[in-house]
């Protein structure tokens, strides 16, 4: 019996470190990255993956986020700017018109976003690639690309 209680605990030990009881930092970098600019303070960033937003917020609550919630609960809602956070997450463009200039245009005019957060996971980074050349198309201005960690943050500049 002695050994089955000890083995038990030694399982919900390891369990309780697998679950996560301790605090963990997925989005260190990047959250530390945003302190270091102080010019978005107060500013709105929309950020392109929901599951970012808790660790964002946490360390720059002085943001204002356009997407935090669950894509189910997004969709759930069913109305354009639904579809468009859902469809940016999951690379459907098709409610976004017909390319970047438009996406930039209806970020800044529709959403209000001043800044434009990056984080893929992807190994190949592919959508960090995509969104990085509508910068060096000038359409947007990069302000912190961590490529080594995935993440980008650019500012919406102002309508031409």
């Amino acid at each position: 019996v002695g050994v089955m209680v000890v083995l038990l605990m030694l399982n919900l030990y390891r369990t309780g470190e697998g679950m996560g009881y301790r605090p963990k930092s997925y989005y260190k970098e990047a959250g530390e990255a945003m302190q270091a600019h102080p010019e978005i303070k107060g500013k709105v960033v929309y950020n392109i993956a929901w599951d970012t937003f808790p660790e964002l917020m946490l360390y720059r609550s002085d943001c204002d986020y356009i997407w935090g919630m669950d894509p189910m609960f997004t969709a759930a809602k069913g109305d354009r700017d639904a579809r468009r956070v859902v469809g940016f997450m999951q690379n459907d463009m098709t409610e976004w018109g017909s390319g970047p200039q438009d996406v930039v245009r209806i970020l800044r005019e529709d959403f209000h976003a001043d800044y434009l957060f990056v984080y893929d996971r992807a190994a190949e980074r592919k959508r960090y690639f995509e969104i990085k050349r509508w910068a060096e198309l000038g359409l947007l201005e990069p302000v912190e690309q961590r490529v080594e960690y995935g993440f980008a943050l650019y500012r919406i500049p102002p309508a031409p």
